[in-house]
């Protein structure tokens, strides 16, 4: 008889990963069952407002006003999720927005201006 090789250590973790996978599948199920998968699959705003879903069916994309704060806090981002203002929008900027001194600058960007839900863009709450 010859000398048995590691294969069965091999097939054995097989299995056990094999039935870990039907174990989890169920509960994958359980909790597809009992879970909003929409809140999964489409962005939401900071307020919880799914983006191309109900009353924002007219904003299908998620804007983020400061993307870097969610790059410089990896950690916090994934346990908490991103710490800036996010909203949802009919399109994607197709300009750069930033605030500059110069008046005749801002006019031009208070008309690409992207703002939260309860602020309307004008001269007078611009500093």
């Amino acid at each position: 008889m010859r000398k048995r090789s590691c294969t069965d250590c091999g097939c054995l973790l097989l299995f056990i990963v094999f039935l870990d996978s039907i174990v989890n599948d169920r509960s994958i199920v359980l909790v597809l069952r009992h879970a909003n998968i929409e809140q999964v699959i489409f962005p939401s705003d900071t307020y919880g407002n799914i983006c191309g879903q109900g009353r924002l069916s007219h904003k299908p994309y998620l804007y983020f006003f400061n993307i870097l704060k969610c790059a410089t806090d990896i950690k916090g981002t994934i346990i908490d999720g991103c710490q800036t203002p996010q909203i949802c929008v009919s399109q994607c900027p197709s300009v750069t927005f930033s605030v500059r001194p110069s008046k005749e600058v801002r006019q031009i960007e208070l008309e690409h201006a992207i703002c939260q839900y309860d602020i309307t863009p004008n001269r007078d709450n611009v500093n």
